[in-house]
């Protein structure tokens, strides 16, 4: 299942922006390497060509003075002091016009560097090499720096210009965080706002300081909740005012096919008369559910006062005793005396209403089970039976309104009029099948809020 941050908008923005300053800061160190790199190499070949031009007659004279330039014998000097504090790697060697060695550093290799004796730079695998020519005598200088030096020098500048970044990183990332939280609280908001509301909750959402992207969109939504509040309203009051417009005459017809059948007509007559007074007695049932839907989902507000349920359960429980074949099947389980009353706070007509949808719920689809009420502390009514209870993939949605219990007779009204009583009530209806015991059956579980 994927996780509720991993489409949030915050978290969204915040790896983008990690990701893109992650990008930039490789981009611009690789052309800070860059750019390193060539100040390192510019700087050590000035101090090359400086060397080389500070060098040449100082090494010429020394070559004339031990015979080098005009003999076969190559004179090795110690680095001079002229080369001293400029750079440690550079070496130099004096050659005649035929590339042969005169003069050279001790630390500078005996045969001739790899370079022509032509004015410039050359590069080898191992040095950095600039000749230059005297200009009176036919003699050149190779003065030569060391490769591993300037690989070394470019490394510890990048070392010394990296490192502060590093250490910013982990504030940038803490600075993202916080400025995109800070910028999207009022879209938090609002998303908290969306999610706080239920089915029945169409208030419009709060003028919040937001960007001009989102005001729109929330301008929208109060649009469409305010047109969903007035189609509920006038599905309200049409279920309501069709309902008790039903009644009068519904009452009639039942009157007059009880009079019917009291006049003993023949038994093909009897039996039509009560298939009729069958059906008219479910419209009937259908009628009082949907005023009872019509009140639980309109928008007046419910008495908050202690009620006892099991004074509930046992009023409720004797409108159904009053019938022999719910007097055999509907049991009551009070609790003991010695526990404290089960307490609830709310409406105790909305509470009897939800009572008594749960049991002929229970009733109507638990074949020949036993049903039972109980009473749980601290204010919880359960309503449970032991028939063959429902499949595991419909008791997600069966409190759902015209959602009914497999093919069994019903209207799907009982128990979403429950599960609407329970949410305008603070409380919630649990449904579960089979039994804690693990018993086939099914169970409904009013928790209200205690007194």
């Amino acid at each position: 299942m994927t996780s509720p941050t991993a489409h949030s908008l915050v978290a969204r923005l915040r790896r983008a922006l990690a990701l893109w300053v992650g990008v930039l800061w490789l981009c611009a160190s690789a052309g800070a390497a860059w750019y390193v790199h060539q100040e390192v190499a510019d700087g050590i070949d000035s101090a090359l060509i400086e060397s080389a031009e500070r060098l040449l007659d100082l090494a010429v004279h020394e070559a004339e003075e031990t015979g080098a330039a005009s003999g076969n014998t190559t004179t090795v000097l110690p680095t001079h002091p002229a080369t001293r504090g400029i750079n440690h790697s550079l070496i130099y060697q004096i050659v005649d016009a035929s590339n042969r060695v005169v003069l050279r550093t001790s630390d500078s290799p005996q045969a001739p560097l790899a370079a022509t004796l032509a004015a410039g730079f050359i590069e080898t695998p191992e040095w950095r090499v600039y000749t230059l020519r005297h200009p009176r005598e036919p003699l050149y200088i190779h003065i030569a720096d060391s490769i591993a030096y300037r690989q070394k020098l470019v490394l510890s500048a990048m070392l010394w210009l990296l490192l502060p970044l590093l250490g910013v990183l982990p504030l940038l990332a803490w600075l993202v965080r916080v400025v995109t939280q800070r910028e999207l609280a009022s879209v938090s908001e609002v998303a908290g706002q969306i999610r706080q509301r239920s089915g029945t909750d169409m208030r419009p959402i709060e003028n919040v300081d937001l960007p001009e992207e989102l005001k729109a969109i929330v301008s929208s939504t109060n649009h469409l909740l305010v047109r969903l509040a007035e189609a509920l309203d006038i599905e309200r009051a049409l279920a309501a005012s069709t309902a008790h417009e039903l009644r009068t005459p519904l009452a009639a017809a039942r009157l007059r096919l009880q009079s019917a059948l009291d006049a003993d007509p023949p038994p093909a007559v009897r039996e039509d008369l009560v298939e009729a007074a069958g059906s008219l007695d479910r419209i009937v049932r259908r009628t009082e559910k949907l005023l009872q839907l019509s009140r639980a989902g309109s928008g007046a507000a419910l008495s908050r006062e202690p009620v006892d349920l099991l004074t509930v359960a046992a009023t409720v429980a004797q409108e159904f005793w009053a019938w022999p074949a719910h007097l055999r099947r509907l049991r009551l389980r009070a609790p003991d005396e010695s526990l404290p009353p089960v307490i609830a706070r709310g409406d105790v007509d909305s509470i009897g209403i939800a009572l008594r949808n749960l049991i002929e719920n229970a009733l109507r689809h638990a074949g020949d089970s036993k049903v039972e009420i109980e009473l749980h502390a601290p204010a919880t009514l359960v309503v449970k039976d032991h028939g063959p209870g429902v499949p595991a993939d419909q008791l997600a949605h069966i409190h759902e309104r015209h959602i009914r219990n497999g093919a069994a007779a019903g209207f799907g009204l009982g128990l979403s009029i429950v599960s609407m009583i329970a949410e305008k009530h603070g409380g919630r209806l649990v449904l579960a099948s089979p039994l804690a015991d693990g018993s086939p059956g099914f169970s409904a579980s009013l928790q209200l809020p205690p007194a």
